[in-house]
């Protein structure tokens, strides 16, 4: 007989894992979106803002969560410079071009992290970081359940930012087509560095919450990145709540299956459905046709 419970708890399990992955790709599906670059070092630069939480909680005690107000002006910076002054180059270029050109800033900034701050495990472990509240005999662990509501509201700023603001605007139009934007006098440079910029931006709650989470090093990213590869297909390549109800389809799949089969059957129900899901609807749950 299944146990209600327990179904219910996975099912908590795979939603607040849901939310993590969806702050992990939010980003990921905005430059490919508006610029069309695979921007394969996402993850990497997730990695790094993870490094910049660890630095401020183990050297200020800053908690993690108010860390997301240093650590995302700060990742929007390094966003401004790696577009201004890199993939603002390749941009026209063939997109191997700029997937290359990406690879070679996620191996370089991945080095400087283990050179900084070595290739050991680290970990976040703020006072609540083990903390859950139980509610109705399931247990919501207050990490995750943070975790979940930045998710949210991080969703509801970008839709708001891209549906409501002129730059939005500006952005979308941009987005659905290049020539037919700057002919209409939008400055499409100015469109792509604030793009990029605000997609590296949204990696530093992913990187708070990730930091509570795991224990990490340099190479954590390789854990993450295919999975964000999927999530952004699944929803829909250029689809912010694509990536939201990608998001949590993986991880209720992920969760579902670790725990009524075993852990490594996990990604290989997840890629399956992945490949169903193309072959029924190749641009994803919520691409345009």
């Amino acid at each position: 007989m299944v146990d209600v419970s327990s179904v219910a708890q996975t099912l908590i399990s795979g939603i607040m894992m849901g939310a993590l992955y969806s702050l992990m790709a939010f980003g990921l599906q905005i430059v490919y979106g508006v610029m069309r670059i695979i921007n394969v070092a996402h993850a990497v630069l997730m990695v790094f803002s993870i490094y910049l939480t660890y630095f401020l909680f183990e050297t200020y005690s800053i908690d993690p969560f108010l860390s997301i107000a240093i650590t995302l002006p700060f990742m929007f910076l390094i966003g401004w410079g790696i577009q201004r002054f890199i993939v603002n180059r390749v941009v026209t270029a063939p997109m191997v071009t700029s997937l290359l050109l990406m690879f070679g800033v996620g191996q370089v900034i991945e080095s400087l992290i283990a050179y900084y701050w070595t290739s050991n495990f680290k970990s976040v472990t703020p006072s609540y970081g083990a903390t859950s509240i139980l509610l109705a005999g399931l247990s919501f662990p207050i990490v995750r359940v943070l975790g979940f509501v930045v998710s949210i509201v991080l969703l509801i700023l970008l839709d708001v930012l891209i549906v409501k603001t002129k730059t939005g605007k500006a952005i979308r139009a941009t987005a659905q087509d290049r020539e037919a934007a700057q002919a209409m006098g939008i400055d499409i440079n100015r469109v792509f560095l604030i793009s990029f910029s605000i997609a590296i931006a949204t990696v530093a709650p992913a990187g708070a919450v990730t930091a509570m989470i795991y224990a990490f090093y340099p190479t954590l990213h390789y854990m993450f990145t295919p999975k964000l590869f999927c999530i952004c297909v699944l929803g829909g390549l250029g689809s912010i709540r694509g990536v939201f109800a990608g998001a949590m389809i993986l991880g209720i799949v992920e969760a579902m299956t670790g725990a009524f089969l075993t852990l490594e059957w996990a990604p290989v129900v997840a890629y399956g459905l992945l490949i169903t899901i193309l072959v029924v609807r190749p641009r994803g749950l919520f691409g345009k046709a």
